[in-house]
């Protein structure tokens, strides 16, 4: 049985973007554009046992899940890196199924949107 090859660090940026938050060790990901529907989709049924609806601009995932190649703790899909609204709408539900995980206080949340706003510009921007 032949294996696949590991993706490395610079080939999973280009699958989705994927962001570590070094005080509570979390690693998310983002999966925008319609290419990656399926892929999240996948992960989607997986936790929640519920498919994407047809056209779904955005969606999150709020379980903890694990991807093929090790954990991850979220994952958030919008169409395209300028559907702004639905990528700040999505961040509230990842943020707040954080919150909600670890038992954090609103300032904990308003560092977690602020870092993840930050590392989603600096990503998506370069």
């Amino acid at each position: 049985m032949n294996k696949k090859p590991k993706k490395t660090k610079s080939e999973k940026v280009q699958t989705y973007l994927s962001f570590y938050e070094p005080m509570l060790n979390l690693e998310i990901r983002l999966y925008m554009g319609d290419e990656w529907e399926r892929e999240f989709g996948e992960h989607l049924y997986d936790v929640s046992g519920r498919y994407l609806d047809i056209g779904e601009a955005g969606n999150t995932i709020t379980e903890p899940i694990e991807a093929g190649d090790g954990w991850y703790f979220r994952a958030m899909r919008v169409r395209d890196k300028t559907s702004v609204r639905y990528l700040i709408h999505e961040m509230y539900h990842m943020v707040n199924a954080i919150k909600d995980a670890y038992d954090l206080g609103e300032e904990w949340g308003a560092y977690l949107i602020g870092w993840l706003a930050e590392e989603i510009y600096l990503q998506i921007n370069n």
